[in-house]
Parts: C-alpha cells; structure tokens; sequence
C-alpha cells in the first residue's frame, strides 16, 4: 500500500524484504 518504487510483477518474499528497506530508508530521507 505505501510501496514508493516497489512493481507489484515482483514476487511477495521480495517485496517484503523491499518494504523492511524501504522503511527504514524513507524515515532516513524524510
């Protein structure tokens, strides 16, 4: 759902390892 730059063709495992990532680089940049 709040997935900036994530393709949803991307299998489930990845994008739950992209989310982690994601988080924790979205907190840094904002």
């Amino acid at each position: 759902m709040g997935h900036a730059g994530v393709s949803p063709v991307e299998p489930l495992h990845i994008s739950e390892e992209i989310q982690e990532q994601d988080g924790v680089g979205f907190r840094l940049i904002r």
